[in-house]
């Protein structure tokens, strides 16, 4: 959940501050996995931030593929781009997260979609598709 909420807190933060939005360089708090209290505070926070119907405005993305991440990329971006993004990256890793206590904890029932794209739950409640 803190990886999940770190990339929330940096896209609120650049578009807050009108500054390039890095998902590379972050800060890793790792009171967020120990404290139920912080993390929920996290997340009301970008909740909050996400239902505010912030005003659109240019963003950038700043990228780097190479292994000692100098090669910066600049491309240009949007709020809504990045939310999807967001919302992509969380669902990957709620999948983690499913298969973790799937493992640990098999008598915890997690909702059937947690953690699953909504193009894979259209296509498995489609009856065409079977």
């Amino acid at each position: 959940m803190r990886h999940i909420i770190e990339f929330y807190d940096i896209l609120i933060e650049a578009y807050n501050e009108n500054k390039p939005i890095s998902y590379d360089n972050r800060v890793h708090c790792s009171k967020t996995e120990t404290s139920l209290e912080l993390t929920l505070q996290r997340l009301r926070k970008a909740l909050n931030w996400v239902e505010s119907e912030e005003p659109a405005k240019e963003l950038m993305l700043v990228v780097s593929y190479d292994s000692e991440g100098k090669n910066n990329i600049s491309i240009p971006s949007s709020i809504e781009r990045e939310l999807v993004y967001n919302i992509e990256h969380a669902i990957h890793h709620m999948a983690i997260i499913r298969i973790a206590i799937e493992k640990e904890f098999p008598d915890l029932k997690l909702h059937k979609n947690f953690g699953i794209a909504y193009s894979t739950i259209r296509y498995r409640d489609d009856l065409c598709a079977h």
